[in-house]
């Protein structure tokens, strides 16, 4: 699936900082998940989540201890 703009201009900030690395995670309660991946060896806290509506065009950003029960969720 393409990046929708949305979630491009969301992500803005680390895609300046580290490039554009996403990985899709499939349909979440309706709503397409893409997650930031960081380059290979960088660490890093908790993981960056974004919800995409496609009928709305929102995006909601989801990190911190959010971001690992939507990991949960989306990996059982």
């Amino acid at each position: 699936m393409n990046i929708p703009q949305a979630v491009l201009d969301e992500a803005s900030g680390l895609i300046n900082a580290y490039g554009e690395h996403f990985a899709y995670h499939g349909l979440y309660q309706e709503m397409h998940v893409f997650q930031f991946v960081f380059p290979a060896g960088m660490k890093t806290g908790f993981p960056y989540f974004y919800l995409y509506d496609e009928f709305m065009g929102d995006v909601e950003v989801i990190t911190g201890m959010k971001a690992l029960d939507l990991w949960n969720a989306i990996n059982t």
